[in-house]
């Protein structure tokens, strides 16, 4: 079955009705507020019929976008510049209509749309003008759940869409989408947030819509355009490994079928950006599987090279480039040494016509870690080296040649971060300090390694130093581990017992938090963390409850304890106990973590944690700016200037956050210190006050 041409001229003839009745409607409602929800499920279509109405009514229509980041739908319009700039005159020269856009990308949709529904008559005694009010289904359906009083003010005129516009949609956002990751390349795993198609996104919306449209009406998607469906999808469901995988390879089927001989179009381009992100899925799937790890990273190889092989077929060197540093990263993990230097080779020779310092940084980080490798078995050690390993002249030239290229690779990400422009869709901040916190470690671990199995103790404690303070656990927790063994072994060999001490305390507590080690002795539990390297496919890593806390038993307590704090009349909990049974641990390791998730009555959770009291109101207001900072609430219009130093400066921040849809949890850990600290009983007075306004507060 086909969409005749008759259901699309009968879509044309809605169309038309539907913006007559709309501009009936403004031209009807001129000096008085009413309310018109236009209905339009697409951009590209609604961008369309906004100019076609704006043609149609003898007067201008205001235009206003929301910001995301907007709490309220009636105080982003009454302070919009449009209304601003009428001031006094609002009420003798109203705007003869305004058009607002946006309301599907707001944030917090629920909580905006019932602040609207609490204060819909602000609308009618300070807005005398027509609003339109542009939503697309899911909108439409949440006002009716949560501002219905509202939205039972409105009249709703409604527009569809063309088969060939649904398709254009397709195309066009398909088209951006695959042009974007192939300029960004294989560093870091672009955020779908950046690409507008995380999950519930108003655009994968879009996308999903009008496939699913298409699909009912009959009309068949040619093979590159399903297959490049496909890769959005299996790009957006990363959060279900087995589903993101299935998408991939009907992708790649797709995709192959669609190739002709000569073909001009970028299908082949394509093609290779599907098997390097089969092949990103298959590096992460070896991370979160470890015992699967090596066959998994075969996987991944292979994948990468089948990518590369493609972009060679489509004679585009530039992106060869760009995609084969995941490729390099696997090869080491596998110590495919022959397949690293043939590699290494080849990105030395596209360096000069593709410069960029940051890949040549890690082609001389790939260079450092094979002269490595090469040394140790130059020196009959396939394993490890160290300054007792008897070395041959071969080997002493390869572990030089280590040195250098590691310090030569510091020099050029050094030089990356000063100079070298990024692509623009990447946060800088985060490119920046991924290539800092993770690479740069890298290459220091090889520096170390190099200059303790040349004998050169000092210089190889210096540099693995400053590798442990540089790098993020999060990001490659093994590294980290690494580094702080080889640490641990060296300040042994030097006699400095308590540092190797703690220094084993360190990487055994890491272990146990990323699931390397299933016990880590006496000592506190830390809540169990995910890995969460942005060159990876991982979803946003939150907190997880410790595999200790759930097999003692404590997870009934710690449910208990997320029960009272869901209750209205159970403000003040004691959690009290001997020292050492394990207080702080079920905190941490337990409650923080299963509270990160989830939503009090429709609020998100902020958790203060403090354990340190002198001061107790500036560390309070420290670490009170610093779990906001965390949850995005400190920047823009919401940024604190000067850091919280006074009890009243606590408690209106406080009462902001509430105000702003979060419960706040303070949670006062180490608590007996306080009475150590403050032991006079009017100075403890002051906390007695604060803590009893906190009582006080939603």
């Amino acid at each position: 079955m086909t969409y005749s041409s008759n259901h699309e001229q009968q879509i044309q003839a809605q169309n038309d009705e539907s913006l007559r009745i709309l501009a009936r409607a403004l031209t009807l409602s001129q000096g008085k507020f009413s309310l018109i929800l236009a209905n339009c499920q697409y951009r590209h279509v609604r961008d369309r019929i906004v100019t076609r109405l704006q043609d149609q009514c003898a007067f201008d229509i205001e235009r206003f976008t929301l910001p995301q980041s907007a709490e309220t739908l009636y105080s982003p319009i009454a302070q919009c510049p449009m209304v601003q700039n009428l001031g006094k005159d609002l009420d003798q020269n109203p705007p003869k209509a305004l058009m607002v856009f946006g309301l599907e990308q707001v944030e917090k949709l629920t909580a905006v749309l019932k602040a609207t529904n609490l204060v819909r008559e602000e609308f009618r005694q300070n807005l005398p003008f027509p609003i339109v009010l542009w939503v697309n289904r899911q909108v439409k359906t949440a006002l009716i759940r949560s501002a219905p009083d509202f939205e039972s003010w409105s009249t709703t005129v409604e527009f569809l869409s063309h088969s060939e516009d649904l398709r254009s949609v397709l195309v066009q956002e398909s088209d951006r989408i695959f042009d974007t990751l192939l300029d960004v390349g294989s560093g870091l795993f672009l955020d779908n947030r950046t690409l507008g198609i995380q999950p519930g996104s108003p655009l994968l919306v879009e996308l999903e819509t009008a496939r699913s449209t298409l699909q009912k009406r009959g009309t068949q998607l040619d093979a590159a355009l399903a297959g490049s469906l496909e890769f959005i999808c299996g790009r957006a469901a990363v959060a279900d490994e087995e589903r993101s995988r299935q998408h991939y390879e009907r992708s790649i089927e797709l995709l192959k079928t669609s190739l002709k001989p000569n073909d001009a179009s970028n299908a082949l381009e394509r093609l290779g950006c599907v098997q390097h992100h089969l092949g990103v899925w298959w590096h992460t799937y070896s991370v979160d599987h470890r015992a699967e790890h090596d066959e998994a990273c075969k996987r991944a190889r292979d994948c990468f090279r089948e990518a590369i092989a493609t972009f060679k077929t489509a004679q585009r060197l530039d992106l060869v480039a760009r995609f084969t540093e995941k490729l390099g990263e696997v090869l080491q993990r596998l110590e495919d040494w022959d397949g690293l230097k043939q590699l290494v080779e080849e990105r030395l020779e596209l360096h000069p016509a593709y410069p960029d310092l940051f890949r040549e940084a890690r082609t001389y980080g790939f260079r450092a870690e094979l002269a490595l490798a090469k040394g140790a078995i130059s020196s009959g050690n396939n394993v490890h080296l160290d300054s007792t390993t008897n070395l041959t002249q071969t080997a002493t030239g390869k572990l030089t040649q280590a040195k250098e290229w590691a310090t030569q690779a510091l020099q050029l990400l050094e030089q990356a971060c000063e100079s070298e422009t990024i692509p623009t869709a990447f946060d800088r901040e985060i490119f920046i300090d991924w290539h800092n916190s993770f690479l740069r470690g890298w290459y220091r671990f090889a520096l170390g390694r190099a200059h303790r199995a040349l004998g050169e103790t000092a210089e190889a404690i210096q540099a693995l130093e400053q590798a442990k303070a540089e790098t993020n656990e999060a990001y490659d927790p093994p590294l980290c581990i690494s580094i702080l063994q080889e640490l641990r072994e060296l300040y042994f060999d030097q006699g400095q017992y308590l540092e190797a001490f703690e220094t084993r305390q360190a990487y055994r507590s890491i272990e146990q938090q990323y699931g390397y080690r299933a016990f880590v002795g006496a000592g506190r539990l830390r809540a169990k963390k995910a890995i969460a390297n942005p060159s990876l496919a991982h979803v946003e890593a939150i907190g997880q409850v410790s595999t200790e806390i759930s097999a003692s038993g404590r997870q009934q307590d710690v449910e208990r304890l997320i029960g009272r704090l869901q209750r209205s009349d159970q403000k003040l909990i004691v959690l009290h106990g001997q020292s050492g049974v394990g207080k702080s641990s079920i905190i941490q390791a337990g409650l923080i973590p299963a509270l990160t998730p989830i939503t009090v009555e429709g609020r998100e959770v902020a958790v203060v944690l403090q354990q340190v009291y002198t001061p107790w109101d500036k560390q309070l207001g420290d670490r009170i700016l610093e779990t906001l900072r965390e949850l995005g609430e400190e920047s823009g219009e919401h940024a604190t200037e000067h850091a919280l130093e006074s009890s009243d400066e606590i408690l209106q921040k406080l009462h902001q956050t509430v105000n702003r849809n979060f419960m706040a949890v303070l949670i006062l850990d180490q608590f007996e210190e306080f009475f150590f600290v403050y032991k006079d009983p009017t100075t403890r007075k002051l906390f007695y006050q604060f803590l009893h306004a906190c009582l006080d507060i939603p």
